[in-house]
């Protein structure tokens, strides 16, 4: 899969988080175009299936769903049904960042901007253990963008980041 590498600006210098509804019309069409970019990406799926295509692979997203897409990972999207509804949240790492030596820097965001680590593309609705993390998704996306709370809500992102990632090995491989 053929992509364009995207260099859009998401929000503000001092907030840089950006948020995409998508109620599909056309099933089967693409609505988002192959693309990557250095943000981090998490989809969620309010109603119908989504095609989530990364790195050659389709995963199929349901009512409920999350995804996670990391810094630089090539995907696309589309629907499969004329219900699909889903919302991306599209964020620098800088938003979620703590100063260079703290632990979380280090141990998370570094290698997870340098491709050392990864999300799992998908958490399904029925997992139980990611429970926390759907609330803490779907808490952010209905979140009003004008209530004095917004930021520290979505800066909740920050409780996230750490608890699904992976090492990968030299192939790109989990493990």
């Amino acid at each position: 899969m053929a992509g364009k590498r995207e260099t859009r600006v998401r929000g503000t210098p001092d907030f840089p988080f950006a948020r995409y509804r998508q109620v599909n019309k056309e099933p089967g069409v693409y609505h988002t175009k192959a693309h990557y970019h250095p943000d981090i990406e998490i989809i969620y799926v309010y109603q119908g299936d989504v095609g989530l295509l990364t790195d050659q692979t389709e995963v199929l997203l349901q009512t409920g769903d999350t995804a996670f897409l990391s810094p630089n990972a090539l995907h696309s999207l589309k629907s499969y049904n004329r219900e699909a509804d889903y919302q991306a949240m599209v964020f620098s790492t800088e938003l979620i960042a703590f100063p260079g030596t703290h632990f979380f820097q280090q141990s998370f965001l570094q290698p997870l901007q340098d491709g050392e680590l990864a999300f799992p593309v998908r958490i399904p609705a029925g997992d139980p253990k990611a429970a926390p993390i759907r609330y803490a998704v779907k808490t952010i996306c209905d979140a009003d963008p004008e209530a004095p709370d917004y930021k520290m809500t979505v800066l909740s992102l920050r409780d996230l980041s750490g608890r699904k990632l992976s090492r990968k090995n030299h192939t790109g491989n989990d493990r």
